[in-house]
């Protein structure tokens, strides 16, 4: 059969007499890398071949070898529509390359694709998040979730979790202060009690020299400190803003 195949000039026959050969190896002979042989030539002359790629893929996960099952998977996406099934092949091929390659930027890259198809999962977004963090992939997140915080669909409660890691990306790491500003604010608006949108707010706007806006975030803070020492440090710093800066 593999002679014949080899020989053969119609490409149809010739993936006719593979799939045989697979079949025979398989049911006949039980033996997995002449099936295996003859489902690589097939797929090789019509690399869309959706019941191929399914076949290998079931041999390639049985023996561990995962970089090629990896390739299968992507064949098999490309070739599905359904959100679904989409978003349990990116979760399963960042699977494979967390758990079985090592490959953390892979693996991010993928639960990037996932979370774009379901922004409500929050397991997906700490697992994502704890990825970027191991990664430092920070401009990866931002690009998502930026793009998440445009989209009409995605719930309020999402979208300010999203502004929190945003804000945090932008300010900590990817020296976007005007994003990080506009996340916080979002935040705080949000919850006029945010401490940490408050004490990021306030470095923010001190740096880009944002005067009435830091002083409403000192107000905001000398409202909810309960100390003491900080509470003089506050009116200290909101007297000497008043005086140097806003000229009151």
């Amino acid at each position: 059969l593999d002679v014949k195949a080899s020989d053969c000039e119609n490409d149809e026959e010739r993936m006719a007499l593979y799939a045989r050969m697979a079949t025979v190896a398989e049911e006949n002979l039980n033996d997995a890398d002449m099936a295996i042989a003859a489902l690589e030539k097939i797929l090789s002359g019509d690399p869309k071949h959706e019941t191929t790629a399914r076949r290998l893929l079931a041999y390639y996960s049985d023996r561990g070898e995962h970089a090629k099952a990896i390739s299968m998977h992507e064949i098999l996406l490309g070739l599905t529509e359904n959100d679904e099934e989409r978003l349990a092949t990116y979760i399963e091929i960042a699977r494979l390359y967390e758990e079985e390659l090592a490959e953390l930027e892979n693996a991010a890259t993928y639960l990037a694709k996932a979370i774009l198809i379901a922004s409500d999962r929050q397991d997906l977004r700490e697992h994502f998040e704890a990825l970027v963090e191991a990664t430092q992939l920070y401009q990866l997140l931002y690009d998502v979730y930026v793009e998440l915080l445009g989209r009409d669909n995605v719930d309020d409660s999402i979208k300010l979790a999203l502004h929190r890691q945003v804000a945090r990306v932008c300010q900590d790491h990817l020296s976007k202060d005007q994003e990080a500003i506009k996340s916080w604010e979002a935040c705080l608006c949000a919850n006029d009690q945010d401490v940490e949108a408050i004490d990021a707010l306030s470095a923010l706007y001190e740096a880009v020299g944002h005067w009435d806006s830091l002083l409403y975030v000192l107000d905001r803070k000398l409202s909810l400190t309960e100390d003491e020492d900080e509470e003089k440090a506050l009116c200290f710093k909101r007297a000497e803003l008043l005086l140097t800066q806003l000229d009151r």
